[in-house]
């Protein structure tokens, strides 16, 4: 309107033909008055009210807010208007593409490092003058929700034209549509795979529907099951021809799904665990035969790909050509990652990758294994980054990391930065590293036991155990009073468990050496059950060798031959944390009786090994000290008053057995007592019934033999006799062997196998006597037997014992028959008389009648001589004992 006014004006000067010169200068005046506040209405207007120039010197005069446009509102209108006009679009799209590319490069990839920016590369599509201006202009930090609404109005401007193929790099723009296809925003994928199906390719539009009910909020399970791929199905709804270009399709889609949040809590329908699940199930039915989950690999992988190799799509030249990518060559070169690359890689994705990996194997099945050699480098590298950085996490311990939650089920997959890692501040910079380790263990762990039986991991041998050299050193003391078992002792637990990882465990010492010392006494339960765990398979070969004692079964074997070489350290652990039980005076629990049970397969291999060999304990004084204490602790546990269960008592004793030949001479003579005492009663019962204790207890004694003479041996003899069993009916004794060693008991001559032919004359002797006590305690212990004839031979022999205790009280060696009297039988003697079984009572009631009778002179109150005054031999009825 001003410039109207003014061009009016100057018409009307011009007609009028004035000569006053002051007139002349009264117009010019005015007329530039006019001009100048024209200029500064025309600059208030084009400055949107920000130039106040307008208003004079007054710089508080401001344009109100409503009545200004901010820039997203006007981006958004122009773009709105853009939209409805697509036919425009076209025809401007040499000047619209590359403001969308300018976008794209400049503001929405802020990453060099998004593997999205180094497929398409768009630095190179940038005009020169966009490029220029963008340099010059400020740059405009943007957040994410900024970034993905103006990309959303660009995808709708684009969504809206119906043939792209006349927009300028339609195939260009092609390659940006399929890259957001795995955009964890599912609106900004929808929108891309809308601007794809503008295209019109045959191998995607009969599949159109199927594609945007996955994108569709709870239709994506409903989906996945209409849409069956198999090639071995009939009702397979995907063209042959059509499979090499659908599956990169159909890959991108699901794997942004992956990466979405999900919609509800975690027993929701569309929770990310459910999701994860129907996608990977999905999957799992494509063919790997035919390489269709490569594509879906080199999604998981592709940021692993070192900077080095090109992974750019040309797809200005090529469009969606699969030819074009070699996807199985690029995934390839993440064989070739390094530690620097994974340093460059933000700690979310890192944690998203191994997450997804767990998913994967588990529900991929052997369609993974064609990707081992992509997964397995990735895993070391990690590690090896870790390792580099384990000491700024070492007060996270490894696999204590209750405070970090790396299961995050809303965690971001490796497409996009995310905020929902639930990890403290306080920690973001340290327990990281320790999060990575545990995960990469974890992921090891599963790929081992998977595919232990068909995958030779030998290749990765060194460099794993490179990686993992300081968190092994630093195992044994990371689970001292521990409630958790760290992931790194699961790793070592999986390893031997079964027989083709075995070997890959004995490529390191000392990894076996770290898992030993975990069996400590300041472990807790779950630490020293997974210990435990590692050397009961190494002794069966990872459960492939049967749990048997017998010695004649034990084939050496690669697990056996790494316990034989560490069995000091295990058996010094092991003995500390028995002997700290056997002090508590309680019955074992679960987990002693398997430390036992382990226990006594290992004293089998110390069985088999000579004594003069070195490998066992190369330290004389290791070998006496650890043995006699373990020993020690053990038979407290024989004990009757310990109740312990039969299979209890057989472990100790063959664990005692295995020992008493590496025993010095005092620790092994101490056992003789002990051993002994299982062979008679307890209390007013008959003890141990059990003939495999029993004859396990004579193995003892004879063991205990070697450190004495040739008369302790022949007891020994004696004993095999009393408890020889019948071949021909099984768990009976063989009485014809039975019956006539324990007649010649119940003679009073010195004729081989009496109590007087075990006697050693010699008078330095000095076990003496009590060499009988195991014989002397068996026959107490027969008197409790039901068969008549075995008890009552029983008691023909012990009445003998008492006649020549009374009678030749001489002293042998270094005591004399009737202390052993005294201090052995008699206490058994009163315990039996409490007996509620009248046949057994009877007969202990005449054994006090006989030691009475024969000791009636005796001023030692044990042998009761003043009860010999109530033995009637002239009148039985009035006998106090017969009555």
């Amino acid at each position: 309107v001003l410039s109207t006014e003014v061009s009016s004006f100057d018409k009307e000067a011009n007609i009028s033909d004035v000569d006053n010169s002051q007139e002349n200068k009264i117009i010019s005046d005015y007329r530039a008055a006019v001009h100048f506040h024209a200029n500064l209405c025309i600059q208030w207007e084009l400055s949107n009210g920000s130039n106040i120039d307008i208003f004079g010197s007054n710089q508080h005069v401001l344009m109100p807010k409503c009545r200004c446009t901010d820039d997203w509102t006007l981006f958004e209108l122009v773009l709105g208007v853009m939209e409805a006009v697509p036919e425009v679009v076209a025809k401007k799209s040499k000047n619209i593409v590359p403001l969308f590319i300018g976008f794209l490069h400049f503001d929405y990839f802020t990453s060099s490092e998004d593997p999205d920016v180094r497929e398409l590369c768009l630095s190179d599509q940038v005009p020169a003058d966009i490029h220029c201006s963008r340099q010059e202009q400020s740059k405009q930090v943007l957040g994410r929700k900024s970034l993905n609404k103006k990309l959303i109005c660009f995808l709708k401007v684009f969504a809206a034209v119906s043939g792209p193929q006349q927009l300028y790099k339609h195939k260009l723009l092609a390659g940006i549509y399929f890259a957001f296809l795995s955009n964890p925003d599912p609106f900004i994928a929808q929108l891309a795979f809308d601007c794809l199906a503008r295209y019109k390719f045959v191998y995607l539009s009969p599949y159109k529907e199927q594609l945007q009910k996955l994108l569709r909020k709870g239709e994506m399970k409903d989906a996945l099951l209409g849409l069956d791929l198999s090639t071995e199905s009939p009702s397979c709804v995907l063209e042959v021809q059509h499979r090499d270009q659908f599956i990169p399709v159909l890959s991108r889609l699901l794997f942004g799904r992956l990466a979405s949040k999900g919609g509800g809590g975690k027993s929701s329908k569309d929770s990310p665990k459910q999701k994860r699940r129907a996608i990977l199930s999905f999957l799992a039915k494509l063919s790997s035969s035919d390489n269709e989950l490569d594509y879906f690999i080199y999604l998981m992988a592709r940021a692993f790909i070192p900077f080095e190799h090109r992974v750019k799509r040309d797809y200005l030249d090529h469009g969606l050509e699969p030819a074009s990518f070699p996807v199985k060559q690029v995934t390839g070169f993440v064989k070739r990652v390094s530690v620097k690359e994974i340093a460059n890689i933000p700690y979310q994705k890192t944690i998203g990758f191994l997450n997804l990996l767990t998913d994967a194997v588990s529900q991929l099945g052997f369609g993974i294994y064609e990707y081992i050699d992509i997964f397995m480098p990735i895993l070391l590298s990690m590690c090896e980054y870790a390792a580099i950085h384990r000491a700024e996490s070492d007060r996270f311990a490894d696999g204590d990391l209750s405070s970090v939650n790396v299961n995050n089920e809303n965690e971001d997959l490796g497409i996009e930065e995310s905020d929902d890692l639930d990890l403290p501040d306080s920690c973001k910079n340290h327990c990281n590293f320790g999060a990575i380790r545990s995960l990469c263990y974890q992921r090891f762990s599963q790929l081992f036991l998977q595919f232990a039986s068909s995958y030779n991991f030998n290749e990765y041998c060194d460099r794993m155990w490179a990686a993992l050299e300081g968190a092994i050193e630093n195992l044994p003391s990371s689970v001292v009073n521990a409630t958790q078992c760290p992931s790194l002792l699961r790793l070592l637990n999986d390893l031997s468990s079964h027989p083709s990882l075995i070997p890959l465990l004995a490529a390191n010492p000392l990894a076996i050496v770290a898992a030993f010392k975990c069996i400590e006494v300041t472990s807790q339960l779950a630490v020293v059950e997974l210990s435990l765990g590692i050397v009961d398979q190494l002794l069966t070969e990872g459960g492939v060798m049967d749990r048997s004692h017998a010695h004649d079964e034990i084939i050496p074997t690669i697990g056996r031959t790494l316990v034989t070489k560490h069995m000091h350290l295990l058996v010094t652990q092991m003995s500390s944390r028995i002997c700290t039980r056997s002090l508590r005076q309680t019955s074992m629990g679960s987990l002693a009786k398997k430390e036992l049970s382990i226990l006594c397969r290992v004293s089998d291999l110390i069985e088999q090994t000579p004594i003069e060999s070195k490998t066992v304990f190369n330290d004389e004084t290791l070998k006496e000290e650890t043995l006699d204490m373990l020993c020690g602790a053990l038979v407290s546990f024989l004990s009757p008053e310990r109740f312990e269960k039969d299979e209890v008592r057989i472990n100790i004793l063959r664990i005692l057995n295995n020992f008493i030949g590496r025993l010095s001479k005092i620790s092994a003579t101490k056992l003789f007592v002990p051993f002994s005492k299982l062979l008679g009663p307890f209390k007013s019962s008959a003890g141990i019934v059990s003939p495999e204790i029993r004859l396990l207890t004579i193995s003892g004694l004879e063991k205990i033999s070697v450190f004495a003479d040739s008369t302790f041996r022949q007891v020994v003899s004696a004993l095999k006799c009393l408890h020889a069993l019948d071949s021909r009916h099984v768990g009976e004794y063989n009485f014809e062997v039975v019956l006539p060693t324990l007649n010649k008991l119940g003679i009073h001559d010195a004729e081989e196998g009496s109590w007087e032919s075990f006697l050693s004359s010699n008078p330095c002797d000095e076990w003496g006597p009590r060499i009988i006590l195991p014989l002397l305690l068996h026959c107490l212990h027969s008197l409790y037997s039901t068969d008549g004839v075995l008890s009552r031979g029983a008691f023909k022999a012990l009445k003998t014992f008492v006649f020549i205790a009374s009678k030749d009280d001489k002293t042998y060696g270094t005591q004399s028959i009737s202390r052993i009297l005294e201090t052995s039988m008699m206490p058994v003697v009163r315990l039996g008389l409490l007996s509620k079984n009248d046949a057994v009572h009877r007969f202990f009631v005449q054994i006090l009648c006989e030691v009475s009778r024969n000791f009636a002179t005796s001023p030692i109150p044990s042998y009761c001589g003043d009860l010999s005054i109530l033995i009637r031999d002239d009148d039985t009825e009035q006998d106090f004992f017969l009555n």
